[in-house]
């Protein structure tokens, strides 16, 4: 994805971030923590994950795939998970930015039906969709966790910056 699409998607997802996500569930699976949002429309679902500091869920094997639905889905509905092709139509990714490797459609999906279908659901046949920008669906935001340099690379990074300091000042 360009970054001035990206930057074009988050500037969008502020101008509706909530003042807070509504926060239903969370569970982590692989270091990330995963939270059910209740039911609002994609875009609106995108931009509380954002407030919890990650993006709808990118699923990246079969295996997360049935562990979203399995620990989130509730049958007659669906899931909304990060892929879309708001941007470009047919052009499906993630709004986590990370590369599509791993797709599980619908037969015949995604299909953008009557024009304007961009954004992606599970379903209870651990099956993904395409819905418009008007469906109303619960959510799965994924988290993954912070970066915490270790201790050596701390030490490494600020004598680094101290011979800095002491240079600066031979000049």
């Amino acid at each position: 994805m360009k970054i001035s699409t990206k930057i074009a998607a988050l500037l969008f997802a502020l101008s509706v971030v909530p003042a807070y996500a509504t926060v239903i569930g969370s569970a982590v699976y692989s270091g990330h923590t995963y939270y059910l949002l209740d039911g609002k429309t994609w875009l609106n679902q995108e931009a509380e994950a954002v407030t919890l500091g990650g993006h709808l869920v990118t699923i990246n094997d079969a295996a997360e795939n049935t562990w979203v639905w399995d620990t989130f889905g509730i049958v007659r509905t669906g899931l909304f998970i990060g892929l879309n092709d708001a941007a470009s139509e047919g052009a499906f990714v993630w709004s986590s930015g990370q590369a599509v490797t791993f797709t599980n459609w619908r037969a015949g999906e995604p299909n953008n039906c009557c024009g304007g279908e961009s954004f992606g659901e599970l379903a209870s046949d651990y099956m993904w969709n395409d819905v418009g920008p008007n469906h109303a669906w619960q959510a799965v935001a994924e988290v993954a966790p912070a970066l915490v340099p270790e201790p050596s690379s701390l030490f490494l990074m600020f004598a680094a910056m101290g011979s800095l300091v002491v240079v600066r000042k031979r000049l």
